[in-house]
């Protein structure tokens, strides 16, 4: 957590220090297809979404479709965003990229199948490690701060970290092995997204 925010922080710093930088705010609405891939803590896996998204001004909404992809890919939930971009510290250097740092909710509703490993005993006494498939519901609410990149106007990256809240149909999505603080069905932990889009309209 604390090495992904130092390297949003080395992002932003050489965008305000380096290249010919001037004031910039895009007071236009924007729309859009974009994916990202999340990883938290709740022990289940990454999630792949597929999103569009809405901005207007300081606001911008991302809502779209969650994917399980281990160990098949299926459509597994939902996922949304808030952002609040921060236009104190906008910026837009020369060569045709814009820096957006933003405050953000996210949310996940997940519902993954999630392998589980328990260790059973034959009649003679031998140990035999057996594989359960079992449905994981989770509903995840995290608070944080991102960076966006925008190129030529209408490709973007996004880079964002947060920490927040979780609830679990099922104990096993408790990894004590992950970051963050635990309990049977609920915990604290760590939020990562990585993220590309296009912006498809811009008035």
């Amino acid at each position: 957590m604390r090495n992904f925010l130092l390297f949003l922080s080395l992002l932003v710093i050489p965008s305000m220090i380096h290249g010919q930088i001037k004031r910039y705010f895009d007071r236009g609405t924007g729309f859009g297809l974009c994916a990202n891939g999340s990883y938290s803590g709740t022990g289940i896996g990454p999630a792949i979404a597929a999103d569009i998204f809405i901005e207007k001004h300081y606001n911008g909404i991302e809502f779209g479709t969650v994917f399980q992809t281990m160990p098949t890919v299926r459509v597994a939930g939902l996922n949304g965003r808030y952002k609040l971009y921060l236009n104190l510290i906008k910026q837009k250097r020369s060569d045709a990229r814009t820096f957006f740092p933003y405050l953000h909710y996210s949310f996940l509703y997940r519902n993954f199948y999630y392998l589980s490993e328990e260790i059973t005993y034959k009649p003679t006494l031998e140990k035999v490690l057996v594989e359960s498939r079992t449905k994981v519901l989770t509903f995840e609410n995290y608070f944080g701060a991102g960076l966006r990149v925008d190129f030529m106007e209408r490709f973007r990256v996004d880079l964002s970290a947060g920490y927040g809240a979780y609830l679990s149909s099922h104990p096993f999505s408790n990894y004590r092995k992950n970051l963050g603080i635990h309990y049977n069905r609920n915990g604290y932990n760590a939020f990562f997204n990585i993220g590309a889009g296009y912006k498809i309209v811009m008035e």
